[in-house]
């Protein structure tokens, strides 16, 4: 069964088959919550086509760590599927989450003439990310303690600096306590994510002085932004520390993004069938990459239909479905509890004995369950916890798009 599993033959036919059905299944979900408990459609009425490609995202990565975690239960490596399309499903997620999160809090910026309002910022963000992470840490931690041989407790010093270190989106080995080893796998790993995010969050102090002080025109924006996007993907894949300047490419994009779409008559044609036919070929042409994911020409081909979804592109309707939009609301915990769900169908199913075909099977079923429960999770806490930022920060006032998008 493992023998082949490294091959690209792994995923063939029944890999596709599967990954086809998890959008329409993640779908029907949502769309079945709806009707059963309509959710606040915040969405629709704030960010469109954005919030509609959102849950796309998160099922792109969820299925890219699934094939991975299929290699990992039986080999115990932890490496990209061998599968190009499969390689390049996760990384086109992340960056498009990237150029969202540019797009938005950029076009906040320059609104504001640089102005930002540090305190209420934090506070919004704080409350937007730490609840559902907090429950997703709860959750890797009670996986840790059930999927260990032996479970230990930790020094006192350890046990905090263990959890210091998951608070901070950092991984460790441990969680407050000696589980299974495999503990910062246990979620796939997504929380390296978190730490970009937070670094950019960190950045747009210093872009608003820089605004405020250099007072640039649009088209003088533009100009930056295509040389500080070009620069930074262009940099080698070497780290500083964890930090790798090219990954972050992505909110340079989609700043770019922002400042491009400030042109009515660009944003008007990007709307178009022509627009929705070019993005969706520049994006088969990302996804079909050979090589490494996070290259600059894969930046540049997702950029194109992402400024497309971003001036508005519903890509033929799909989008702006109420079942997209409710799955773009619940992105964020998606995001960050499929890992879990991936994690215990490997743990659960003897995959070993099992034809490729069953353990496919698992991908749409991983999907359903994860959409579901995101769905609830953003109903029962992040929605009630953005609402408690909003009056702590906002005393009150009406909430501000970037106070409630997810990351």
């Amino acid at each position: 069964m493992g023998d082949d599993l490294g091959s690209s033959n792994a995923a063939a036919p029944w890999g596709y088959l599967a990954l086809l059905t998890i959008w329409p299944v993640a779908l029907g979900v949502a769309y079945g919550m709806s009707r059963w408990r309509p959710g606040p459609a915040t969405a629709m009425a704030r960010l469109g086509s954005l919030d509609g490609v959102r849950g796309f995202l998160a099922l792109a990565v969820m299925a890219h760590h699934f094939r991975i975690a299929w290699t990992w239960r039986l080999t115990g490596r932890w490496e990209l599927p061998a599968e190009t399309l499969f390689k390049n499903l996760g990384p086109a997620g992340v960056i498009v989450f990237f150029m969202i999160t540019g797009f938005l809090f950029w076009g906040k910026l320059v609104d504001a003439k640089g102005r930002l309002d540090v305190p209420r910022f934090a506070i919004a963000r704080v409350f937007r990310i730490y609840p559902a992470y907090l429950l997703s840490l709860a959750g890797i931690a009670a996986l840790s303690w059930a999927a260990a041989d032996t479970v230990s407790a930790l020094p006192a010093p350890e046990a905090r600096s263990s959890l210091w270190t998951w608070l901070t989106f950092g991984f460790s080995p441990d969680i407050g306590f000696r589980g299974t080893p495999e503990a910062h796998l246990i979620n796939a790993g997504v929380i390296w994510t978190l730490q970009y995010e937070w670094v950019f969050y960190a950045a747009l102090p210093v872009l608003g002085l820089v605004l405020l002080a250099l007072r640039p025109g649009g088209t003088a924006r533009v100009a930056a932004l295509v040389i500080v996007a070009a620069l930074m993907s262009l940099v080698p894949a070497a780290p500083i520390d964890w930090f790798q300047w090219h990954i972050a490419a992505g909110f340079a994009y989609g700043a770019l993004s922002s400042e491009a779409l400030r042109g009515r008559a660009l944003a008007r044609a990007l709307r178009g069938r022509a627009a929705a036919i070019l993005g969706l070929a520049a994006l088969g042409a990302m996804l079909a990459l050979p090589g490494y994911p996070f290259g600059a020409l894969a930046f540049l081909l997702l950029w194109i239909p992402f400024s497309a979804v971003a001036a508005g592109n519903t890509m033929f309707g799909t989008l702006a479905s109420r079942p997209a939009v409710a799955l773009g609301d619940a992105s964020y915990s998606l995001y960050l509890f499929h890992g879990l769900f991936v994690f215990i169908f490997f743990r659960v199913v003897p995959v070993e004995a099992l034809g490729h075909a069953a353990v496919w099977l698992g991908l749409p079923l991983v999907a359903a369950a994860a959409s579901a429960f995101a769905l609830l999770c953003f109903r029962l806490v992040e929605a009630p916890s953005m609402a408690a930022g909003r009056r702590l920060a906002g005393r009150g006032r009406s909430p501000r798009p970037s106070e409630e998008v997810a990351p």
